[in-house]
């Protein structure tokens, strides 16, 4: 896939930027100039305060955890933004999928994944 670039510093070519570890950039899949590139350079203002609310949900939610549906409607943010974050919080190895869990969804028969904070048990 060659080079990572960051909304803010991709130029040219068509683009799909991924989290970066150590810091964490918005993923875009346009032009520079694009609608996706100007949704995603919008979006920087308010990704670390989003990244945040995230973390802390999940770690008030304890081993109960979180769907992405529960977490979109108990922080009343969209779900587009409740996925990009806690992507996010995952490649910074601060959430992981609990294996064993899911439950029900907005949708009749569809079980959702629930997702839980790294605790210190967990990297013992």
């Amino acid at each position: 896939m060659g080079g990572h670039r960051s909304a803010l510093s991709g130029k040219g070519a068509r683009l799909m930027a991924y989290v970066n570890v150590l810091t964490p950039s918005l993923p875009f899949s346009d032009t520079v100039g694009g609608t996706s590139y100007d949704a995603a350079v919008h979006a920087h203002q308010f990704a670390g305060s989003q990244r945040e609310r995230l973390l802390a949900w999940f770690q008030q939610r304890g081993a109960r955890g979180s769907t992405d549906r529960e977490t979109e409607v108990g922080l009343g943010m969209s779900r587009s933004s409740v996925c990009a974050r806690r992507n996010e919080l995952i490649a910074l190895g601060l959430v992981v999928k609990d294996e064993g869990h899911r439950r029900a969804g907005a949708f009749a028969g569809v079980r959702q994944q629930v997702w839980v904070a790294v605790t210190e048990s967990m990297e013992g």
